[in-house]
Parts: structure tokens; C-alpha cells; sequence
């Protein structure tokens, strides 16, 4: 993975409401970077999410002032929060800049070949029944856990007691097959549903600010819509 991050500024202080202040904190005080990205391939669009806490993971958050910025793909975030959210279209790589306090800069650019790919075959059912096992069907792409990441299937519907709610079910994939059978539908009546995969892996930061640490969590995740039927 090629990493770079930007260490995220703040200024002691300017918390914001709901982010507790640390007393402890100085000027220097090094922020634990987190950040997530993922690439949704059914919309052809990118996510991005950045926060920062002081010291490590459990710290208070960070909330940036007007000498530090967040910046994604040259964009840069309004100071002032302490969550920062950014989305555009295509699977280029998403580079982060972060500049702490004036004089600190780090990097970080997430890729989408980070984590290995993967899709619904190209046969793809229309229609799934419970009477033939429910939502069966092979995947394309690379299982092996240690590269690849997480690989989940959620399927969500009407929930089979009350149509304005969603119901659904999750399972991780650990075969290149999803296999929810009939009785783990129960709770999803007949009708449209939507069937999502989803690969997450969290990926160390090459840049750290000190000792904090931080973390990149990257998403692939596609859907299909298809019909759930109880017999023929």
C-alpha cells in the first residue's frame, strides 16, 4: 500500500461542542490519524472520511483551527470540525494532506488496488426462491483473507410484518460463494430485494505523527437488486 498522511492541526484552544477538551494536550501533542475510504462500484464513486484524536485511538478529539487543514484529492476541508467527509466520482487513488499547526505535514494516498477486487458474476440472477435454497450464487475474486480483507454479503428488504421497515441479513464470506438459505429469510418478505458485497480491510498509515499511530480503513462494495420469491 502506498500511504502518505498529512498530521491533522488544532489549537488547544478551539474544541468544539461535544469534544472534550484534554488538559494534558500541548502544541505538540500528536494526533492518532483515522481515516476511510471506499469505493463504491455500482454508483462509480469515492468516499472519504477523516477525524483525529489526541494521543491514540481512545483520545479526545482533535477539532482543526485556521492553521491546520485537512486537505483530500487538493481540496481542502473547512477547519472547525472534528469529522471531515468528501466524495467524488471514479477509482482514482484519494490522496490526503494533512498540515498540523503551520510547520508539520503528512501524506497519505489510498489506492484502490490496496485491496484485491472482486463482482457478481456476469449470470447474476433475477430472481432468487426459497424453495431452492434462497440467495445462492458464485462470486468472482480473490478469497485469500490475509490480502484481501473482510468480504461480507448483506441482504435487505421489506420486513415480512410491516412494509415501511428493512430487514437484513449479513454474513461473512469465506468461499467464493453466498449461501443464505430460506431460513435465514424469514425475516424479509417476498418482493424486491437488495444484495450487496462488501470488502473492508484496515491498512497502517506510513506517515504517523509520533508515537499516535492511525489507520486507513478501505471499503470496495457493489450491489445488485433482485426479486425474492417463495415458490415458482
Amino acid at each position: 500500500m502506498k500511504t502518505t498522511l498529512f498530521a491533522f492541526v488544532i489549537g488547544l484552544g478551539l474544541l468544539a461542542t461535544g469534544c472534550k477538551k484534554d488538559s494534558t494536550a500541548t502544541a505538540d501533542t500528536p494526533y492518532y490519524q483515522d481515516y476511510s475510504v471506499t469505493f463504491n462500484k455500482t454508483d462509480a464513486t469515492r468516499s472519504a472520511t477523516a477525524a483525529f484524536r489526541f494521543n491514540d485511538s481512545t483520545g479526545s478529539k482533535v477539532v482543526l483551527n485556521d492553521r491546520s487543514y485537512i486537505k483530500v484529492d487538493g481540496r481542502t476541508m473547512t477547519p472547525g470540525s472534528d469529522a471531515y467527509t468528501w466524495t467524488d466520482t471514479g477509482f482514482s487513488d484519494v490522496h490526503f494532506a494533512l498540515l498540523k499547526n503551520e510547520d508539520k505535514a503528512f501524506f497519505n494516498t489510498a489506492s484502490y488496488t490496496d485491496i484485491k477486487d472482486f463482482a457478481f458474476p456476469a449470470s447474476f440472477p433475477a430472481n432468487f426462491y426459497r424453495q431452492y435454497g434462497g440467495v445462492t450464487f458464485n462470486w468472482d475474486g480473490d478469497i485469500s483473507s490475509d490480502s484481501s480483507g473482510v468480504i461480507t454479503v448483506t441482504v435487505s428488504g421489506r420486513d415480512s410484518t410491516d412494509g415501511t421497515k428493512t430487514a437484513t441479513v449479513n454474513s461473512v464470506l469465506n468461499i467464493n460463494k453466498v449461501n443464505i438459505p430460506a431460513a435465514e429469510l424469514t425475516g424479509i418478505k417476498d418482493g424486491n430485494i437488495t444484495i450487496t458485497l462488501t470488502r473492508t480491510k484496515a491498512l497502517p498509515l506510513d506517515a504517523f505523527d509520533s508515537k499516535a499511530g492511525g489507520r486507513i480503513v478501505q471499503t470496495i462494495t457493489e450491489r445488485r437488486n433482485a426479486l425474492l420469491h417463495t415458490h415458482l
